[in-house]
C-alpha cells in the first residue's frame, strides 16, 4: 500500500490485534517497530476483550487503542461500565495513547462516551 503513488505512512493505521501478534510477540515486535518506523500508525483494534493486556499497550509501539463495541452497548447500564470506560481511556492517555470507541451509533451514546474521552 505505501507503494501507491499518493500514500504516505502517515496516512495510514494498521489495526493490529492482541491474537496476532500473540503467537510470535518477538516477531511482531519487531515488524511492528519497523512500520513504525516508516511513520505508519498502529492501533489495537477491540481491546477490552478476549486476551486484554496492559502488556500489549507498554510493549509494542501503539498510537492508539479501539475500546470494543461491547463497552459502549453497555454504557447506559449503570455506574461501573462508564467507570470501566473511562479507565480504560485514563490508561490509554497516560501512555500517550489515542483512544476511539467502537459501536457508536446515536447522539446520545456519542455525547456521552465523548465526556469520558
Amino acid at each position: 500500500m505505501l507503494a501507491r503513488p499518493g500514500v504516505a505512512p502517515q496516512d495510514v493505521c494498521l489495526e493490529v490485534t492482541e491474537t496476532g501478534v500473540a503467537d510470535e510477540p518477538e516477531l511482531a515486535l519487531r515488524r511492528l517497530g519497523e512500520l513504525k518506523d516508516l511513520g505508519v500508525d498502529l492501533s489495537l483494534e477491540d481491546f477490552g476483550t478476549g486476551l486484554s493486556s496492559l502488556a500489549v499497550l507498554e510493549a509494542y509501539p501503539l498510537d492508539m487503542v479501539k475500546i470494543d463495541r461491547s463497552f459502549v452497548a453497555t454504557f447506559g447500564q449503570g455506574l461501573r461500565p462508564k467507570r470501566l470506560l473511562a479507565g480504560v481511556v485514563g490508561v490509554a492517555h497516560a501512555l500517550g495513547l489515542r483512544a476511539v470507541a467502537e459501536g457508536i451509533e446515536t447522539h446520545g451514546q456519542l455525547d456521552a462516551v465523548a465526556h469520558r474521552m
